[in-house]
């Protein structure tokens, strides 16, 4: 029989018994011709035919079961309800993985869909349950929800009910049912809290013997949890301005240094008597610059794997792939710092005494520099200066604080720490990826073995606020690659990425200041502090 897709059937009723069959076998075998289709050519038309055609295969089935079947009653065959039963719920409709190159073209039903119509399987009561079985195989509708004796009648069963199937659909025929019969105070209901149920369920009294060891433990092996720990984050990392590089590097002059134009011999002052004597007034040339040349250097992550490997475990594959990716972010922030360490002026010790080791001193030092830098640029008066520092600085300072004797600081915030910094012309930036484990400090903290010792020493990075520029420039990235030669050996590329990266210092002084530092909460006594 033929019929038109474009048309969908609503009424079922004008059609005889024949046409009925006919139409059911006809729309059964084009949904599994239909359905055998590869994955990869499977259309979202050929989703909405496949739907049509399931919609006229269940119409066609509902229509045959509600009306009494004479030919069936002359050949013997189980007499058809004369009441109507109720139009089964619309089957969802199928999600494309669910359809597999696979599907066998029969004209037949498959056991799994005529299951999912089938209804409830009613059972006479079993009385009280086996505490040790909860669960029972038994046959399914029209029957008296016998039970099994074993596997083999199951499979007896299926041969002869499969015999019987032809192109006339009718629900309930499930060939077996597993029945779950757990125990009244191990069931959940609403007259119930499900939580003492939980409850009872996990004591050990319950068990025989009245605990685990009596009861041989709980004997079925543990269940293996797929999920993976994930700690790592983008915290830490540094905030410059960025630029885009697109011809492999960027090539710029810093400009004339103001020192050097205060310093220079162009200016004069004379008195009248010496202007009347014709002194010679001095000028000073304006210099070429010179202009520095910074090249991108090339930044990148590649990642391989088994095919077979993404199939089985694919949670692996994507949290390892995450976790490449922060470890690539950090590595790119070491280098930057890195590099904005190499190009600063490096400024040793502390002001004041060697031996004030607090944080007053520290505080004093960075202020100090604040001021020098505003006042070798001769900047503005409130200018901020950019700080960098590593964030185990942090507990450090608060211990300090915290150890002060007659002043209670024990609950120093960070949001306090960082006052003081503002307050001194300083806007401070925390980073990992520096003075740590990571960075090649080998006794920094981050190191496989715990740290237990506070560093001497505090590094930190100063300059004026758009100094450091960061230079970047996308090469290649790529996902998910294949190739013949990996293919051969169940391999392929997990990520490839590939960038350019650049430090540039256009404009401003940039200084790396060592502070030694002790947070001992004390602080040299007034009349030890000496000034040079």
């Amino acid at each position: 029989m033929e019929f038109d897709l474009s048309q969908p059937i609503t009424d079922y009723s004008g059609y005889t018994s024949n046409e009925l069959d006919g139409l059911h076998a006809a729309a059964f075998a084009a949904m599994t011709t239909l359905a055998a289709k590869p994955t990869g050519e499977f259309t979202a038309t050929d989703l909405d035919d496949l739907s049509r055609l399931r919609g006229i295969v269940d119409g066609a089935a509902a229509e045959r079961t509600r009306r009494p079947d004479p030919a069936s009653l002359i050949a013997g065959a189980p007499e058809v309800p004369t009441q109507p039963e109720p139009t089964p719920e619309p089957t969802p409709e199928p999600e494309p993985e669910q359809v597999t190159a696979s599907a066998p073209a029969a004209t037949a039903p498959r056991i799994a869909d005529v299951a999912k119509k089938a209804p409830a399987v009613a059972l006479k009561p079993t009385g009280n349950a086996d505490p040790e079985t909860f669960a029972r195989l038994v046959t399914g509708p029209g029957t008296n929800g016998a039970g099994f004796g074993d596997w083999s009648e199951v499979a007896k069963r299926a041969e002869r009910q499969l015999a019987t199937f032809s192109g006339n659909w009718r629900s309930g025929s499930e060939l077996a049912v597993i029945r779950r019969e757990f125990p009244a105070d191990l069931m959940t209901d609403h007259e119930k809290d499900a939580i003492s149920v939980l409850e009872y369920a996990g004591k050990e009294s319950r068990l025989e013997g009245g605990s685990l060891t009596a009861a041989a433990g709980w004997c079925a092996p543990s269940t293996t949890l797929y999920d993976l720990c994930e700690l790592e984050t983008r915290d830490g990392l540094l905030d410059v301005p960025e630029v885009q590089v697109s011809r492999g590097g960027i090539r710029f002059t810093p400009g004339p240094d103001f020192a050097s134009i205060f310093g220079s011999s162009g200016f004069f002052h004379y008195t009248e008597s010496q202007v009347i004597a014709g002194v010679t007034k001095p000028c000073m040339v304006i210099p070429c610059p010179d202009f520095q040349d910074i090249r991108l250097e090339v930044d990148g992550l590649c990642i391989t794997g088994s095919l077979l490997q993404r199939r089985g475990y694919p949670e692996l594959v994507e949290r390892f792939i995450r976790g490449a990716l922060v470890a690539h972010a950090h590595k790119l922030n070491a280098f930057k710092i890195a590099a904005m360490v190499a190009g600063s002026t490096p400024v040793a010790g502390a002001t004041g005494v060697p031996l004030d080791l607090s944080v007053t001193s520290l505080l004093a030092t960075l202020e100090w520099q604040v001021e020098d830098l505003r006042y070798r640029h001769r900047m503005g008066l409130n200018q901020t200066m950019e700080v960098v520092g590593p964030h185990w600085a942090l507990p450090m300072i608060r211990a300090d604080f915290s150890r002060r004797s007659g002043v209670e600081l024990t609950n120093v915030t960070d949001a306090m720490i960082q006052s003081h910094f503002t307050n001194r012309g300083a806007r401070v930036q925390w980073v990992y990826d520096w003075q740590d484990a990571f960075s090649g400090v080998a006794a920094g903290p981050g190191a496989a073995t715990p740290n237990v010792d506070y560093p001497a020493n505090v590094i930190f990075l100063m300059y004026p606020a758009g100094t450091w520029v960061a230079g970047v420039e996308d090469v290649i990235r790529l996902d998910t690659v294949y190739d013949s030669a990996t293919l051969a050996q169940n391999q392929y590329t997990a990520l490839f990425t590939e960038e350019g990266i650049l430090m540039a210092k256009p404009c401003g002084e940039s200084r790396v200041i060592t502070i030694p530092f002790c947070p001992s909460g004390t602080a040299a006594a007034p009349v030890a502090f000496a000034c040079s």
